[in-house]
Parts: structure tokens; sequence; C-alpha cells
């Protein structure tokens, strides 16, 4: 994708304009969105944390539960 692309379609992203939106409306605080981005990333680090400390598949596994077998 091109950088004009990209930055085009940060504008339609859903999380932000709902933060905007709520922002706007008074739902939320600077200080809610700041927790709330906080969460998520601590969140976030303990997912790749987990993954990164877990022992990788054997390659048996490798197309386990990737699409479902037609009748």
């Amino acid at each position: 994708r091109t950088k004009e692309e990209v930055e085009r379609e940060k504008l339609r992203d859903p999380i932000v304009l709902f933060r905007d939106r709520a922002l706007k409306a008074g739902v939320l605080s600077d200080d809610d969105v700041k927790k709330i981005e906080k969460d998520v990333n601590d969140l976030v680090d303990e997912a790749v944390a987990f993954a990164d400390a877990s022992p990788e598949p054997p390659a048996s596994e490798l197309f386990t539960d990737i699409f479902k077998e037609s009748a």
C-alpha cells in the first residue's frame, strides 16, 4: 500500500472514530482514553510475552483448525 492509502484508511479507523465521538459527546474524558489505551497496551504486552515464552507447536499441528472439512 502506498503511504497515501495508509493515511486515508487511518481516517476511517473505527476505534479512532469512536474515541473521537465519545470525547466530543463527553462520554469519555482524556484521562479515560489514556487509561483504556494503557490497559489495552498492557494486555497486548502480556499476550506477546506469553506467546514468546510458549513452546513452538509441532509441525504436525501446523494446519490444525485452519479450515472446516466439507461434508
